[in-house]
C-alpha cells in the first residue's frame, strides 16, 4: 500500500512540476540538449563520410581529368613545345596516361620533373580546376658558350651548363674540361672569366663585345681574346681581385684606344705584373 502511495505521490509532483512554468522550462532544455547531442553525432557522422568519399569520387570522377596545359616561357631558349612534351611523356609513364586526373598528380614532384630540364632555371606549377594546368617557366640565359664537336653549350651565372641550339654572339669558351650538362661547373678558371667579364660589362662595353674566346687552359693564366679581325691576347693571371683588376683594365682601355688611334697591331698585353707588359 505504501508503495502505491509512494508512486502516486512522484506521479503527482511530476504533474505540479510539468504545471509550473519552472518545470515545464526544466523539461525543454533537458530534452532539447538531448537533441543536440545527438544532431552533433550525426553531423559527424556525416562529415566522416564526406571526407572518406569525396577524394576518391575527385579522383575518380571525369570532370577533372586534364583537358588542357598552357605553358608560359619567359627568357632562354627553352619552347613552349618542349615544356609540354615533356610533362605528358612523365604522365605517360607515371600515370598510364596524358592526361591524367588533376587531383592525382603531384605537384612538387611535376615541378621537379620539369626544372631538372637543363635549360630551365625556374618553375612554377598550378592547377586551374576543373581540368587546367598552368606552367610558368623561366630559362637559363647563356653568358658564355663553348662547342664540343659540332654541338654548341651555355654556361649561365650560375655556372651551369647547358645546351644551346645554335651559335650565339658570345664569348668562346675554351681550354675546359669534362663537364656534367645541368650541373654547376667548380673551376677557378671559371670564376676568374665571370669577374674580368663582369668588370669589363661596367667599364668598357666597347671592348666587352670585342672578347670572341676566353681560354682557361693554364689554371694560373686566363687569357681573354679580342679583335677577331686582328686577335690580341689579355692574360689576367688568376685568382683575381676585383678591386685590383678594376684598375687595370681601366688602363687597359686606355692602351687598346692609342693602338687603335695610332693603328699599331700588338700580340698581347700582360697584365699579371704591377706594371703592364706589352708586345
Amino acid at each position: 500500500m505504501s508503495r502505491h502511495r509512494g508512486l502516486a505521490n512522484k506521479l503527482s509532483i511530476g504533474k505540479d512540476r510539468w504545471r509550473s512554468r519552472k518545470g515545464r522550462k526544466r523539461i525543454a532544455q533537458n530534452l532539447f540538449q538531448r537533441i543536440r547531442k545527438i544532431s552533433f553525432w550525426v553531423a559527424i557522422g556525416i562529415v566522416c563520410a564526406l571526407i572518406i568519399q569525396t577524394p576518391m569520387y575527385l579522383m575518380d570522377s571525369p570532370h577533372f581529368f586534364i583537358d588542357s596545359i598552357t605553358v608560359t616561357v619567359k627568357g632562354g631558349s627553352v619552347t613552349q613545345k618542349e615544356i609540354a612534351d615533356r610533362l605528358e611523356k612523365f604522365f605517360l609513364k607515371k600515370y598510364s596516361t596524358m592526361r591524367p586526373n588533376i587531383f592525382k598528380i603531384n605537384i612538387k614532384e611535376t615541378t621537379r620533373v620539369i626544372a631538372s630540364y637543363p635549360r630551365v632555371l625556374k618553375v612554377i606549377l598550378k592547377r586551374r580546376l576543373p581540368g587546367k594546368i598552368l606552367i610558368e617557366v623561366e630559362g637559363r640565359t647563356p653568358s658564355m658558350m663553348f662547342r664540343v664537336a659540332s654541338r654548341y653549350y651555355g654556361i649561365d651565372k650560375y655556372r651551369v651548363v647547358f645546351p644551346i641550339l645554335y651559335k650565339k654572339d658570345l664569348p668562346m669558351l675554351t681550354g675546359i674540361g669534362n663537364v656534367e650538362i645541368g650541373k654547376p661547373i667548380i673551376h677557378q678558371g671559371i670564376e676568374d672569366a665571370f669577374l674580368f667579364y663582369k668588370i669589363i660589362d661596367t667599364l668598357d662595353k666597347n671592348l666587352r663585345k670585342n672578347i670572341f674566346e676566353i681560354n682557361i687552359a693554364n689554371p694560373r693564366n686566363v687569357v681573354f681574346m679580342i679583335n677577331e679581325q686582328n686577335p690580341v691576347a689579355i692574360y689576367c693571371g688568376s685568382h683575381l681581385e676585383e678591386k685590383g683588376l678594376i684598375q687595370k683594365l681601366k688602363e687597359l682601355s686606355v692602351i687598346l684606344e692609342y693602338f687603335k688611334t695610332a693603328n699599331q697591331q700588338r700580340e698581347y698585353v700582360d697584365l699579371r705584373f704591377d706594371n703592364i707588359i706589352i708586345k
